[in-house]
């Protein structure tokens, strides 16, 4: 070999840059380059959650919207006495149509609305009564108590505000009624269409007739 050839080879520069060669070592697997490439961008590393998961909504959302004010929990377990729900269990829509087609007077219409009315209110003086004999007992039981243990007495009254509040609701339900207004009006919704009805079944079997 000739020194003018040994000295080309020597000079000649090299045809794989460092940039090719890493590429060369991976042959075949582009996307650990993307990856690569893709390290540095802080929100590809994001995790994506899908729509509807339990993080969209921020926390206590949901438990506020279904939180219930104090007077609509108060009217709710007031309304749940067995009393009145035998009260409104009963078919106040068959009485008034029996009364509509039996006597068909606005003035049985009206002696029968004051007789649920009555019944409604007579309920509700129940229940009040049953209310103070448990507040009376409480208040004894406070003035037992009293100087013994803060805690308890506390208690004590609170349970005693309670009932306090609900027999002061239940008597404002008795003056409503009286108007035909509040709870009992339900009721009296029943009894008037009902009523309706059979003074209408009974005028048409008396012109077929």
């Amino acid at each position: 070999m000739s020194i003018y050839r040994a000295f080309k080879l020597w000079s000649k520069p090299s045809s794989t840059p460092s940039s090719i060669s890493l590429e060369l070592d991976n042959p075949g697997k582009p996307e650990e380059k993307f990856n690569a490439e893709s390290c540095d961008d802080p929100i590809s590393n994001v995790v994506q959650l899908a729509p509807g998961t339990p993080l969209d909504v921020p926390a206590g959302l949901n438990a506020q919207a279904s939180v219930r004010s104090p007077e609509a929990m108060q009217t709710r377990s007031l309304m749940d006495a067995a009393e009145l729900q035998i009260f409104f269990s009963d078919t106040y829509f068959g009485l008034g149509r029996h009364n509509g087609a039996q006597y068909k007077t606005q003035e049985a219409l009206k002696l029968g609305s004051q007789t649920i009315v009555s019944k409604f209110q007579n309920t509700l003086e129940l229940l009040i009564a049953q209310r103070q004999t448990r507040v009376d007992a409480l208040r004894s039981m406070v003035f037992q108590t009293q100087g013994v243990c803060a805690t308890i007495t506390g208690q004590l009254n609170l349970a005693c505000q309670q009932l306090e509040r609900d027999m002061a609701s239940l008597q404002s339900q008795s003056a409503l009624a009286a108007d035909g207004k509040g709870w009992v009006l339900k009721a009296l919704n029943e009894y008037q269409i009902g009523f309706g009805k059979g003074l209408r079944e009974a005028i048409e079997m008396e012109l077929l007739v």
